[in-house]
């Protein structure tokens, strides 16, 4: 039962709704602002997907250097577990 009403959408926009949204976004930003508003949300969103890129990107060469760290420890011979410092 409940499965049924979670999944009927309970108000979808018509074209007069739209209308009505987009008058009341012109009387209250101005015809001035709202390519200021848009712009500024166009380099929000290019800067968030930028810096998910970089947080990739950070996070590949933080996986090869702990590789090549593993390697080299692994190449030494060194056998004894680190020691543990905490008190």
């Amino acid at each position: 039962m409940y499965a049924t009403l979670l999944s009927i959408p309970l108000w979808t926009p018509g074209v007069g709704e739209i209308v009505v949204i987009a008058v009341v976004v012109l009387v209250l930003f101005g015809t001035k602002k709202i390519p200021q508003l848009g712009k500024g949300l166009g380099e929000g969103i290019r800067n968030f997907k930028h810096g998910l890129k970089d947080g990739e990107n950070a996070d590949k060469a933080n996986d090869k250097a702990s590789r090549k760290e593993l390697a080299e420890d692994s190449a030494s011979g060194d056998k004894t577990p680190p020691t543990d410092t905490t008190p």
